[in-house]
């Protein structure tokens, strides 16, 4: 089925930028027919229209261009082929004199599954290329937990590089996303571990070849590092569930946004990163100010665990049990943190959110 077929109003249709303001507003008179996107300041949030059918989702500015995201709705409210509501991948754009953007929005047909985004292309979702996924284990309990099971749903590829048993690191081209996951040793702990300046190495080359890399706790330090900030310990340790919040530059960028309503998040670590120079600061909590950062639009590094399921949780305190016995201010019990399974699945949720707009 050709997107002619489909529904040839949203084929070749122009998307016009027409203002960028504060709060929403009609569009001018002689262009209230024409198609036009709405771009909100705040919250990064966009709404448009062409003819019958309404848009709306996300922007973002990157380079010299946008990047338009979380196309949540597009439905057609006249007559046509048009179906009502589809989640859409990014689509992008680059910045032109007047901001036009020359593809229309992605949309589904009701008899076809294809996904269609303008210019007379469409994709079938099963064959579009896989993304081949490595990540880093530091010790056998820290594993990828619910960052699997996005990797598995969306038909990416993963293999791994156990570093505590002496598995070899693959060479930047050999893969498309670099995750790196924590561990009970610190950022600069070479000496003790002299597999982690190769890993360090490897990070850097990855991140210089504008692959995805993504850091959780340790992984997220050894990224600053990488990037020149120092990784020091923090005034307090941090282990249980606790708040984090956007930062005001958070609030402004999709990602930090998902962190805006303050939800408790599940965070386990003694050190803390500084805010590489030319990353941007998306997330603080009580305990600790520096919770994750962005870097480009190729790099994220988060403090706190996303990934971790009850099960995996549970091997964290008793392989790390000696962490807890001390207690402090931000460190809860075991019981604790294992009490409420509705926090595990919060956090899964946001986190497959927040991989849906990093890997987008």
């Amino acid at each position: 089925m050709s997107p002619t077929s489909a529904n040839a109003g949203l084929v070749n249709t122009y998307w016009k930028l027409v203002r960028v303001g504060d709060r929403a507003a009609p569009p001018p008179a002689d262009q209230a027919a024409q198609a036009h996107l709405v771009l909100h300041r705040a919250g990064g949030r966009l709404e448009g229209a062409t003819g019958c059918n309404r848009l709306q989702g996300q922007y973002q500015t990157e380079g010299n261009g946008l990047t338009l995201s979380n196309l949540t709705r597009t439905e057609k409210a006249c007559t046509g082929d048009n179906v009502g509501t589809t989640s859409s991948p990014p689509w992008k754009t680059p910045a032109t004199t007047g901001y036009k953007a020359s593809s229309s929005p992605c949309w589904t047909t009701r008899t076809s599954p294809w996904r269609c985004c303008g210019r007379n292309t469409c994709t079938d979702p099963a064959r579009r290329r896989p993304m081949r996924v490595h990540y880093l284990s530091h010790v056998p309990f820290e594993k990828l937990g619910t960052l699997a099971e996005w990797f598995d749903a969306h038909g990416h590829p993963v293999s791994a590089s156990r570093l505590y048993q002496g598995d070899p690191l693959p060479a930047p081209e050999d893969l498309d996303a670099l995750v790196v996951m924590g561990g009970p040793m610190g950022a600069d702990d070479e000496a003790r571990y002299p597999w982690m300046a190769d890993e360090k190495r490897l990070i850097e080359a990855c991140i210089q070849a504008g692959k995805k890399v993504l850091g959780v706790c340790l992984g997220a330090q050894l990224i600053a590092r990488v990037l020149g900030a120092p990784v020091a310990a923090n005034p307090e340790r941090e282990i249980g569930w606790f708040p984090v919040q956007s930062t005001e530059a958070g609030a402004g960028d999709p990602l930090g946004a998902l962190f805006s309503d303050g939800a408790p998040v599940l965070h386990w670590h003694g050190d803390t990163f500084a805010i590489p120079e030319g990353a941007v600061h998306l997330a603080r909590s009580w305990g600790c100010d520096n919770q994750a950062f962005r870097y480009g639009d190729h790099v994220l590094g988060l403090q706190f665990h996303l990934e971790l399921a009850p099960d995996n949780a549970r091997a964290l305190c008793r392989e790390c049990a000696d962490e807890l016995r001390d207690g402090g201010p931000w460190v809860q019990s075991e019981a604790e943190m294992l009490a409420d399974p509705a926090l595990f699945h919060a956090a899964r949720q946001r986190l497959h959110r927040l991989l849906d707009l990093f890997f987008a």
